[in-house]
């Protein structure tokens, strides 16, 4: 009797170890998820530094709108096709 109580107690003491063990890499929580969230935190980051020097460059480009008149000049002729008054358009096909 005593010793069939002492193996039920290993047997329920490594069963307890296994899920915990489970737990603690497969759970919700568990080490499996936090190098998931880990790898998305370091893709997140990436895509912040894109941003932000795509920001960076809409703002060189927005100073240079406000400060050269070249600058709009070109954006007009090139981006929206617009001429002064006084020009002649040529259309070749």
């Amino acid at each position: 009797m005593h010793t069939t109580k002492r193996w039920l107690l290993r047997i329920f003491f490594a069963a307890e170890i296994f899920l915990f063990a489970m737990t603690f890499f497969f759970g919700s929580h568990g080490m499996h998820t936090l190098h998931a969230v880990q790898k998305e935190t370091l893709s997140l980051q990436d895509e912040i530094v894109t941003l932000e020097r795509e920001v960076a460059m809409l703002e060189c480009d927005i100073t240079q709108w406000h400060e050269d008149a070249f600058c709009k000049e070109k954006m007009a002729r090139e981006q929206l096709q617009m001429a002064r008054c006084e020009e002649m358009i040529y259309y070749i096909e």
